[in-house]
C-alpha cells in the first residue's frame, strides 16, 4: 500500500489574504504533497507563465512537494510541470500524452460512475472523483456523489482515486474508509486561518493511515 497523497488546490477566487505563490509555500511547509494551480480568471499568457513557474520554483526548492496544473497542457510542458489534471471540458486525455510524453503524471475529473466506464482505457495516471460532499469552489458543479458512489467508482477504477469536493477533518476518516489513494482539498485549507497548520493536520490522518 502506497502512502496517501493530499493535493492541495490553490485560489485566488475564495480569498484575497494570500497568492498563489503564499500558498504553495505554505502548505508545502505543512506537508502537502502536490500542489494544483487552478486559475480561472482572465489573465495573460505572461502572468500564467510567470506565477506557475514562480509555483513551480518553490516545489523545487522544497523538495517536498510537486506541481500539478490545472486545464492548461501547454504550459505545464513548457515550466516541466510534474504534471497536469484536466476536465471533462479540456484537451483529451490521448492528446495530451502525446504532447507531454510518458513520463509527465496526467488526472482526469470523473463525476459519476457512468463516466468510470467511459474512461477506463484512457492513459491518465489518477481520476479526481468529486464532489463528494459538495464544492464552494464552482458555481455550476457536478451534482454531489456521496460515499457510497465514491466507494463504487474506487472499487471499479484501474487506476488510483483522488477525492475532491467538501473534504474536511471532520470526514475525512470517512472518505479514506472508502479506498482512496489520497484527497484535494481546496477551500478547507486556503481559507484557514493559517493554511500551513491546516495543511499539516490533513497531512497528520493521511500519515497515520499508510503503511
Amino acid at each position: 500500500m502506497q502512502q496517501l497523497c493530499l493535493h492541495v488546490i490553490t485560489d485566488e477566487i475564495l480569498q484575497s489574504r494570500f497568492t498563489h505563490q503564499d500558498l504553495t509555500r505554505l502548505c508545502s511547509e505543512g506537508g502537502a504533497d502536490f500542489i494544483q494551480f487552478r486559475e480561472k480568471r482572465a489573465m495573460s499568457l505572461q502572468q500564467r507563465f510567470a506565477v506557475a513557474g514562480a509555483m513551480h520554483a518553490l516545489c523545487e526548492s522544497t523538495q517536498t512537494c510537486k506541481l500539478i496544473i490545472n486545464d492548461d497542457v501547454n504550459l505545464a510542458r513548457t515550466i516541466d510541470a510534474f504534471g497536469v489534471h484536466l476536465g471533462s471540458q479540456d484537451m483529451d486525455i490521448e492528446s495530451a500524452r502525446k504532447i507531454l510524453g510518458k513520463q509527465m503524471v496526467i488526472g482526469r475529473t470523473i463525476n459519476t460512475l457512468e463516466e468510470l466506464d467511459s474512461q477506463t482505457d484512457v492513459p491518465a495516471n489518477y481520476f479526481g472523483v468529486g464532489p463528494v460532499f459538495g464544492t464552494k469552489s464552482k458555481t455550476n458543479a457536478a451534482s454531489t456523489l456521496g460515499l457510497a458512489t465514491l466507494r463504487r467508482i474506487v472499487q471499479n477504477s484501474p487506476i488510483p482515486i483522488i477525492a475532491i469536493g467538501g473534504i474536511q477533518l471532520d470526514n475525512l476518516e470517512k472518505v479514506l474508509d472508502t479506498g482512496v489513494a489520497g484527497v484535494a482539498v481546496l477551500s478547507n485549507i486556503v481559507l484557514a486561518k493559517d493554511p500551513a497548520e491546516k495543511t499539516a493536520q490533513f497531512k497528520q490522518i493521511l500519515s497515520s493511515r499508510g503503511p
